[in-house]
């Protein structure tokens, strides 16, 4: 017979019952509360609702089938949505540290490389062979950069290499200073061709800027042949002054006298005297390796034969010039 009996439901709890009259209120057994029937309002049309908010509409019209949810729910749905919440931030903040991990460890990776003198040999070699004296100047510290593009140019100018470089044959590099985690000074090597020809490059690793810059420059004296050939051509020509090339910029007019003194005193001021075939020593020495590294400023020789006796000449490599110069006479 409990089919026809109205169904009431606590105003606290929610509880449901089937009650003996729908005109009465009870009192709910679980928790005290107010138990009624609830008075039917007439149903509203229906509405066709958006496609966004169906799903909406239907879970509440679920809740309404089932009445109020109590306290204890709310709070467990409110807990639950908290978090997820909880963990998006959670998500996007290791996403944000993952980043930035990865980033510094690009970093860190970029400046190791530049650290490794190696890898900045492997740049230069490839721009050396290119022949851009702008780019090669770019290695070159800061406070000396124009200078050595000037110098660079220069000694392109003197060995016949403005069309480009020579190509690189090997090259060596080691830090002579520091550590290469923690690098203060460096020394590199590329050679080229069949011989020792090779530039000797001295570097400094600044800290501030985190980097290799070169300080000093060192390539290998060219053959002294050549440059012995064009003295002999000009001492032909019986004047002191056509010798002004072989000569020290800021020595130049000394040496230039001291021929002119020779040349009064033994009597061929208007016809200098004929020069033998020179011979040449000392040579292999000068244009060593370890001369250019060590900066040992070796003196070879060209000694000609001439009436009465011979003509010795002593030569100077001068780096700033890329030149081999005069130092010294030795006169019959």
């Amino acid at each position: 017979m409990t089919e026809n009996k109205p169904q009431a439901s606590c105003e606290e709890c929610g509880k449901k019952y089937r009650v003996p009259s729908a005109e009465r209120t009870y009192t709910c057994k679980a928790c005290g509360g107010t138990v009624s029937v609830a008075e039917e309002e007439p149903a509203a049309p229906k509405k066709s609702a958006p496609a966004g908010t169906r799903r909406a509409n239907a879970e509440t019209d679920h809740e309404d089938e089932e009445g109020p949810r109590r306290l204890s729910d709310r709070h467990r749905a409110s807990k639950s949505s908290g978090s997820g919440m909880k963990i998006a931030i959670a998500l996007i903040v290791v996403g944000f540290v993952g980043f930035g991990v990865w980033k510094t460890g690009l970093i860190a990776m970029a400046a190791n490389a530049e650290k490794d003198l190696g890898v900045v040999m492997n740049s230069f070699g490839q721009d050396w062979e290119a022949g851009n004296l702008n780019d090669l100047a770019g290695y070159y510290h800061p406070n000396g950069r124009s200078e050595f593009r000037t110098t660079l140019g220069q000694i392109a100018t003197n060995r016949g290499w403005e069309a480009g470089f020579p190509a690189a044959r090997e090259f060596t590099d080691g830090v002579t200073e520091g550590s290469e985690d923690d690098p203060k000074n460096g020394i590199s090597m590329l050679a080229w061709g069949d011989t020792d020809e090779a530039v000797n490059i001295m570097w400094q690793y600044e800290q501030s800027h985190r980097r290799w810059y070169m300080y000093d420059v060192k390539l290998t004296p060219p053959p002294l042949g050549p440059t012995v050939a064009g003295f002999r051509e000009a001492w032909g020509q019986s004047d002191s002054k056509a010798l002004h090339p072989f000569f020290r910029g800021d020595a130049a007019e000394k040496m230039i006298g001291l021929v002119d003194k020779k040349a009064e005193q033994g009597g061929w001021a208007s016809s200098f005297p004929s020069l033998g075939e020179p011979v040449i020593t000392g040579e292999a020495h000068a244009r060593g390796a370890a001369a250019s590294v060590l900066g040992i400023s070796a003196r070879p020789e060209s000694t000609f034969p001439v009436d009465g006796g011979e003509l010795m000449v002593r030569w100077g490599f001068r780096d700033e010039d890329d030149a081999w110069l005069i130092t010294s006479f030795r006169f019959p």
